[in-house]
């Protein structure tokens, strides 16, 4: 397995991220909770140690995903990177986050996976902010989002945080977001891809002291 240190931040981690978005019982692709722990036994024996969830990864606000990862991993918690995001989304149909649900998403994370703190969250999606398409009118102030992630990095709740399916398509987005960390000084992001088919995704990259 190769290692990578994650651009704009000190986790090495593998070339090989796991996702867990299967990790369900009540999904079309239902996954029992051995089933989860053999593919992570089986990740890590082969050297990953990168593992991506998100709190919309459930089934009727259960954090499935979340839970079945943190229970598979066990003990072996600090020896692996763990990467979840925030914030719902159905189709077009994104929930909006102000600071308190960032905030709870974030303790609500930590409680399901059974740890401490996250080496990486992300803002799941454009919407989750506020940014829906070209619209800006329901944009909300990015500063209290970013505030709120800084909070959280400071009481040793996150390592650092992020953007997901932000992309090319939320360039003006993504740069709101930025320019309210404590720097805004982008050049690197961990997890900026667009909401095209993986085949087609572009990347377009930012990095903050805390922000990748």
């Amino acid at each position: 397995m190769e290692y990578i240190t994650l651009p704009g931040t000190e986790l090495k981690v593998s070339r090989i991220c796991l996702g867990t978005m299967q990790f369900s019982n009540s999904w079309e692709w239902p996954c029992t909770q051995a089933q989860a722990t053999a593919v992570v036994d089986a990740a890590m024996a082969s050297g990953v140690n990168f593992f991506d969830t998100a709190q919309a990864y459930q089934v009727d606000g259960d954090r499935c995903s979340e839970k079945m990862l943190g229970i598979a991993l066990g003990e072996r918690r600090s020896e692996v990177v763990i990467a979840s995001k925030f914030g719902l989304h159905a189709g077009e149909d994104q929930t909006v986050c102000d600071a308190a649900a960032v905030t709870q998403a974030i303790d609500d994370t930590l409680a399901a996976l059974g740890t401490d703190y996250l080496d990486l969250m992300q803002i799941h999606w454009p919407g989750n902010i506020g940014y829906l398409g070209e619209q800006q009118a329901d944009w909300l102030d990015a500063k209290e989002i970013v505030a709120a992630l800084e909070v959280a990095v400071g009481a040793g709740k996150l390592k650092y945080y992020g953007l997901c399916n932000f992309g090319t398509g939320a360039k003006n987005a993504s740069y709101l977001v930025r320019c309210h960390t404590k720097t805004g000084n982008f050049t690197k992001t961990g997890s900026g891809q667009t909401q095209e088919h993986h085949s087609k995704r572009e990347a377009f990259f930012c990095r903050g002291p805390r922000c990748v």
